[in-house]
């Protein structure tokens, strides 16, 4: 049985509602639709659980429960395999902390996720709160030895290397997702810390990987360790520019898996939001077989004159200020000059300077019943 308070379960293997874009669509601003339609996108590719009796899932969402809460939830049902909340490996911390630094026995749950957040949310001149011990996710990998998904949130003061256990002790990593809460300060945390979990896991199981508001981002490192993925976002991020490609050999590097691309640079928080050349090459070349089916920019600064090529599985596409784009862009990358394509759910297309009402008309006569929304 599943408890969902968030929707992303219940979705699992089937479009819900936001993908069938009532009247609604476009009335909210770019991002946060976005983020909803990418989620549903993605759940709906995720198998549905095996029917059993008894709780064994549960995503708490935006409920508001404490530690101790997810505690009593814990000890109440301890063979849960799906827990969704921040505060899990504090609860579990709680529980089991005093016996693992007194090296006791532990017990083991059956929970294929680990939620973590070692933010103190900082927030102006807020006094920080306690934060989880830097080890707690060793210990949550002892708890937790079928753990398959991360989701971490961080601030500028957590150290560095808090995500090791992840590359050296976690069996399997098909998700992970790590968040940096801040206000504009650095962090000790960066990009560097990940990629010994990415060179570990990103060959084999990795298929999802979401990077908010890291530093330092190479996504070279991304393109060569994590050839598997079917879902990438990267949103905010401050990323590295090497001045060449050439020893790279970026002509050779794409994802051919990739499902959904997710790209915004996000407030402004880091120094250089643009990404080589070779990445979108990766991501948006079809000479491998695209099967982008979600693909969502904001600001991508792609060069102008780029050329676009039909990316025959799409149903989503939605651009944010991207003023290099242009009617033939679109058309091209929607195969909207096709005879016979599969037809697109939506396209939404906000303050993109070369598009306007007179463009709009003419999308609008070549879409075979999706939804449209420039702004």
């Amino acid at each position: 049985t599943c408890l969902d308070f968030d929707g992303e379960l219940f979705h699992r293997g089937r479009l819900g509602a936001v993908l069938e874009f009532p009247s609604t669509a476009g009335m909210r601003s770019w991002l946060p639709e976005a983020e909803t339609i990418l989620k549903e996108l993605h759940a709906a590719h995720q198998k549905q659980p095996v029917f059993s009796t008894g709780l064994t899932e549960l995503h708490l969402g935006a409920v508001t429960v404490t530690a101790t809460d997810i505690c009593t939830i814990l000890s109440s049902v301890p063979t849960l395999r799906i827990l969704r909340h921040y505060q899990l490996v504090t609860a579990l911390n709680l529980l089991h902390g005093e016996q693992w630094r007194r090296n006791e026995r532990l017990p083991k749950y059956r929970l294929r996720n680990l939620d973590a957040d070692f933010s103190h949310v900082v927030r102006c001149r807020m006094s920080p709160e306690a934060v989880l011990p830097p080890d707690v996710l060793q210990l949550a990998v002892l708890l937790c030895p079928a753990a398959c998904q991360v989701h971490m949130r961080f601030d500028c003061s957590t150290p560095h290397d808090v995500l090791a256990p992840i590359a050296t002790s976690l069996h399997s990593l098909r998700e992970l997702s790590v968040v940096c809460v801040t206000s504009g300060e650095r962090s000790n945390l960066n990009f560097e810390d990940l990629t010994a979990i990415l060179e570990h896991h990103g060959a084999d199981k990795l298929r999802s990987l979401e990077l908010k508001v890291i530093e330092e981002v190479d996504v070279h490192v991304i393109l060569t360790t994590c050839a598997k993925l079917e879902r990438l976002v990267l949103s905010g991020c401050g990323n590295v520019m090497p001045p060449t490609c050439h020893s790279y050999n970026c002509g050779d590097l794409k994802l051919p898996t990739l499902r959904l691309l997710f790209f915004a640079d996000g407030d402004d928080f880091s120094w250089d939001h643009a990404v080589p050349p070779c990445f979108w090459s990766a991501t948006l070349g079809t000479a491998h077989g695209s099967r982008l089916e979600g693909l969502f920019l904001e600001s991508p600064r792609i060069a102008a004159g780029t050329v676009f090529q039909h990316l025959p599985n799409l149903q989503v596409l939605s651009l944010c200020r991207y003023p290099e784009v242009t009617l033939g862009d679109v058309i091209a990358m929607c195969g909207l000059d096709k005879p016979s394509v599969r037809p697109l759910l939506y396209i939404r297309l906000s303050d993109c300077q070369r598009i306007g009402q007179r463009e709009k008309r003419r999308l609008t006569a070549t879409l075979n019943g999706a939804h449209l929304v420039v702004d």
